[in-house]
């Protein structure tokens, strides 16, 4: 039957799965080894065929207290059967599990809730992670409609004002309901506009420093960078000259295929992950020649289409959050202070974009760099430049005291 393993065939196909996919020959021992004991089980039982349903009464058998011997014994023999499950399903490999944390839509209004994110989706393209966070939201204020027993299409400014009370008037939050009410009325499915009513109210917004480093400083990070010969260190210096000299963000960097760079025309172009914009940018010879090196002397053999994969077996595409690490790490060792900076690929980005703006590049350059399609964007995403403010500044003249302290005026004692 497909979905079932002859005893005898078990060793053959874990030996072709585990090496097809370059796992080290010590993982495939070990995991042969645990095999061992799997046989043995179905033996005792007399059971010639391997199924998910056998591996679950093993995977019961070695959980017991007075079986089980050795925690790596028990740890490689519940690997095992996720493998041969595996190979029965004929689906990928996890190697975590990870909990995920469910955001549930609850109420009568659940179906209102679900048509607005596929709208967001559709209409805007917005990106899985930017759903999710309107998702996140929306989940809250669902189960804070279910206590107030209301359902979408009764609701009041007081329920409004309430939510937003609980959630200490966060800016994600004020601006992902905004959207959301503003959905409700445009499609008729409430009868009074809030807009006004949002513009009385403001978020509550943290003084937002903005967190780059000098081009001096940069070029310290790099050089430290550069300097790590590992096959991981030759890959983390490729993926932050991506970010330091070209602006791109960690899930660009993560998506980042073969098929991106135009070797012929010296042009890297892309679709942004996040606002699904097609972007080109010049492949600079210090990041062609980073990428040359990672791929002939860093990356691992693998067939898969990202430039930049995981170096441990099978190879798999990285995560931002590992995009994160090696490049925080690279400003770590640099010795740059990095007091109250972000360590990140996005603080790279900043401050290419702040450099830029000091050197005299104009806003439309740099949001085009940046892939952003408005310059607002990019105004916001710079923040405030001290130097260039200053340089605006005039003088204050210098008054009189006696403007002071004459008989009337607001400052007479």
């Amino acid at each position: 039957m497909m979905n079932e393993i002859p005893i005898n065939e078990l060793e053959v196909r874990l030996k072709e799965r585990l090496q097809g996919e370059s796992y080290s020959k010590q993982y495939v021992v070990n995991h042969t080894g645990s095999l061992k004991y799997l046989v043995t089980y179905m033996e005792c039982k007399g059971l010639q065929f391997y199924s998910p349903m056998v591996g679950e009464l093993f995977a019961d058998y070695v959980s017991n207290p007075q079986i089980r011997a050795k925690p790596t014994r028990y740890a490689g023999c519940l690997s095992l059967v996720k493998w041969l499950d595996d190979i029965i399903e004929n689906r990928p490999h996890l190697m975590r599990w990870r909990q995920v944390k469910k955001h549930p839509l609850v109420g009568e209004s659940r179906d209102i809730y679900e048509q607005y994110l596929n709208y967001l989706h559709d209409k805007y393209r917005l990106s899985e992670e930017t759903v999710k966070q309107h998702l996140m939201v929306l989940s809250r204020f669902s189960e804070k409609m279910r206590l107030l027993n209301k359902s979408i299409e009764n609701i009041c400014w007081d329920d409004i004002v309430s939510f937003l009370s609980e959630s200490n008037q966060k800016r994600h939050v004020f601006y992902a309901l905004k959207r959301f009410m503003s959905y409700l009325y445009e499609n008729g499915i409430i009868k009074e506009d809030f807009l006004d009513f949002f513009h009385d109210i403001k978020p509550i917004e943290k003084e937002k420093v903005p967190s780059y480093y000098t081009p001096e400083e940069v070029l310290k990070i790099e050089k430290t960078a550069m300097k790590i010969r590992t096959s991981t260190g030759i890959r983390n210096f490729a993926m932050l000259l991506l970010a330091s000299r070209l602006g791109l963000r960690s899930s660009d960097i993560r998506k980042l295929k073969f098929s991106n760079l135009d070797w012929d025309s010296n042009l890297i172009v892309l679709e942004q992950y996040k606002t699904k914009r097609l972007i080109s940018l010049p492949l600079l010879d210090d990041v062609g020649n980073a990428i040359i090196d990672y791929v002939k002397n860093g990356r691992p053999q693998s067939n898969s289409k990202n430039v930049f994969i995981l170096h441990k077996a099978p190879y798999g595409e990285l995560s931002t959050e590992c995009i994160n690490i090696a490049i925080r790490g690279a400003v770590l060792k640099s010795g740059v202070d990095y007091t109250y900076r972000h360590q990140g690929p996005h603080s790279l980005r900043h401050s290419l974009a702040t450099a830029m703006l000091n050197g005299g590049i104009g806003l439309p350059v740099i949001s085009e760099v940046l892939g952003h399609e408005e310059t607002q964007s990019t105004m916001y995403y710079l923040g405030v430049n001290v130097s260039q403010l200053i340089e605006c500044s005039l003088n204050v003249p210098i008054i009189d005291s006696a403007f002071y302290e004459q008989k009337g005026g607001r400052f007479y004692d």
